[in-house]
């Protein structure tokens, strides 16, 4: 992921899990975002629906996927989990790995 789109994960789960004021992750409904997404996750051992994301510069730049992403590291991510992405401008030679997104 993009230093941009780690950013934007790490904050949301400070914000939301260790009470952390950040620059990014203040938004009104931002906890109750991420709660859901957690809880979905610890039931369905997946995310609600697939991240957005754009392939740019050997990296992905997520556009709508955050808290799915945040609540995913929280919880935990299953062994062998594939990562449910939309990549409009996806390439064959592109291996999205689970280590991408347990960081």
């Amino acid at each position: 992921f993009t230093f941009f789109a780690e950013l934007a994960i790490k904050s949301i789960i400070d914000h939301c899990v260790h009470r952390l004021s950040t620059g990014t992750a203040n938004l009104q409904n931002t906890k109750e975002r991420f709660l859901a997404c957690a809880q979905f996750v610890r039931v369905n051992q997946t995310i609600p629906k697939p991240i957005v994301a754009i392939y740019k510069n050997d990296e992905i730049e997520v556009m709508d996927g955050n808290h799915r992403i945040a609540a995913l590291r929280h919880i935990g991510v299953p062994n062998g989990y594939r990562l449910p992405i939309w990549l409009p401008n996806y390439s064959p030679s592109l291996r999205i790995t689970s280590n991408m997104v347990a960081q």
